[in-house]
């Protein structure tokens, strides 16, 4: 069965919708990321690099929620949540699913946690 470890407040919800709208049978592995659990060795088997989201699907084990999420529509593409990769549309899909990660989400961090980015002082 596929295991998503996830955590409340993490970048996990992308992955949770996922598996909902997938229909695909899942465990939700609740990894508690305020008390180091994603450290834990049992963790790091699934994602060395000790973040949330990830996933296992038998042999199969990745982290990072766009990657995640193109694994499962690719590798049950029963579920009909992405285009095949001889459609046309496959571009779009591929260049909206990694939007949200490299544009919407840092610009989101940099909001939240307030980090001023140095403008240019050349003359």
């Amino acid at each position: 069965m596929i295991k998503l470890y996830w955590s409340p407040r993490s970048r996990s919800f992308t992955t949770l919708w996922l598996m909902e709208e997938s229909g695909l049978p899942y465990e939700r592995v609740l990894t508690d990321i305020s008390t180091g659990a994603q450290k834990a060795p049992d963790f790091l088997k699934v994602n060395p690099m000790g973040k949330v989201p990830a996933l296992a699907d038998g042999d199969v084990a990745l982290g990072e929620a766009a990657a995640i999420c193109a694994y499962i529509a690719d590798r049950y593409p029963e579920t009909r949540l992405a285009p095949a990769v001889s459609d046309p549309r496959r571009g779009r899909y591929l260049q909206w699913l990694f939007f949200s990660p490299g544009c919407i989400e840092p610009a989101i961090i940099q909001i939240f946690t307030k980090i001023e980015i140095p403008t240019s002082t050349a003359a």
